[in-house]
């Protein structure tokens, strides 16, 4: 048995030293490492700067739309107001009495998908009867509440045939036609008698 022994350690002699295990590796109360700590806060960092630049960029582009938009109703609606006015002076060249109206008109007019409204007011200027004061007001879109608001005010001069009242035509009494008298033919003259010649008889004694 001791030889047995003696020939193993010849064959796979010891080391020098004792062979030492390896420490399991420490888990519990182990610090993180401060790097790892530093690039997790610049990632979280930079994704919030990325958040607010892109919310930032869709409120600016919804901003800019909506001024757009505000835009062109009031472009539109000052053309309206416009066009009352022309209206308006026409109707009152056609008629010094005419006191505005309420001109709604349709969406198929415009050739958009809302409708308008136009309030037309006319009143007399005290002290100048051929002045009317004029005021116009226009509402794009009719019922909306963005709608855009103009108004156009101005006195106009009323041209002279407006300014008189419209005179009634005078009838005239109907005239019977004239008869124009039968003419008659003319008579013919009267034949004259034709004298016979008187025969002399000669009477023999």
């Amino acid at each position: 048995m001791n030889g047995r022994a003696q020939n193993l350690r010849d064959q796979f002699p010891w080391p020098a030293t004792p062979l030492r295990l390896a420490d399991p590796p420490r888990t519990r109360g182990r610090r993180p490492s401060p790097q790892r700590g530093m690039v997790l806060v610049v990632v979280l960092v930079s994704f919030v700067v990325v958040l607010a630049t892109l919310t930032a960029l869709v409120r600016l582009a919804m901003s800019h739309r909506q001024a757009v938009e505000s835009e062109g109703r009031r472009l539109e609606s000052r053309w309206l107001a416009r066009s009352g006015a022309a209206r308006a002076v026409a109707r009152l060249a056609a008629d010094a009495q005419y006191a505005g109206e309420t001109w709604n008109i349709p969406a198929a007019e415009l050739g958009v998908s809302d409708a308008a409204r136009v309030e037309i007011r006319v009143e007399a200027v005290a002290g100048r009867p051929q002045r009317r004061s004029v005021r116009v007001q226009a509402d794009f879109p009719a019922e909306s509440v963005e709608r855009a608001r103009s108004t156009w005010q101005r006195d106009v001069e009323l041209p002279p045939a407006a300014s008189k009242p419209a005179e009634k035509p005078v009838e005239k009494p109907a005239t019977k036609p004239i008869e124009k008298p039968v003419e008659k033919p003319a008579a013919k003259p009267a034949a004259k008698p034709v004298e016979k010649p008187v025969e002399k008889t000669s009477s023999k004694r």
